[in-house]
């Protein structure tokens, strides 16, 4: 069993191949996919743990816990999850290029994992091939202690939507679980 808990994300993470998360490559990588500008490393450290920390205080995570995150964009947030120390990391998202991204830096990470939703949204996945309101999340039901849900809900456009995915986020949460959303 590893032991995911780091003093500093600067540091590389240990991984069970051999290979190596790091805080400096995912924005190396990052700076690539959106053509230069990122944010100082520190923002980006600071960001992942205050929210991992957040997510803690409200009990959402604990060392172990399975998460899944909607709409989890390039995988910032998964960031201070791994360094807390979850068992497993779930992220969907309806961009084909955040998920590329995402399974590209975080590739060496056990038990984290990224799956493309083609969920139809007329600014982020126009062409996809599932409307909103009738996607299933392609996980098992009652697999996750948590769902984060940061900002998605603003980005959904009608309530029958916003309905379907908290229906499909309670299928999938165990007894007990919770999910933490915000709306805009």
């Amino acid at each position: 069993e590893m032991d995911y808990r780091m003093s500093d994300l600067e540091k590389q993470q240990q991984t069970k191949d051999g290979a190596a998360f790091s805080l400096e490559s995912y924005l190396q990588h990052y700076a690539k996919l959106i053509k230069g500008h990122t944010p100082p490393i520190e923002v980006f450290e600071r960001q992942s743990r205050r929210e991992a920390e957040e997510f803690s205080n409200h009990g959402l995570i604990s060392p172990g816990a399975k998460v899944l995150d909607l709409g989890c964009g390039h995988g910032r947030q998964a960031i201070g999850m791994m360094e807390f120390g979850i068992g497993g990391y779930t992220g969907l998202d309806v961009i084909p290029e955040s998920i590329e991204f995402c399974k590209t830096v975080f590739a060496a990470v056990p038990d984290f994992e990224f799956l493309h939703l083609d969920v139809k949204n007329k600014f982020y996945n126009p062409k996809g091939s599932q409307l909103p309101e009738e996607v299933v999340f392609p996980v098992e039901s009652e697999a996750y202690d948590a769902v984060i849900a940061g900002s998605l809900f603003t980005h959904l456009g009608i309530r029958k939507v916003c309905d379907h995915y908290l229906e499909e986020s309670y299928r999938v949460l165990r007894p007990g679980g919770r999910i933490f959303c915000s709306w805009f």
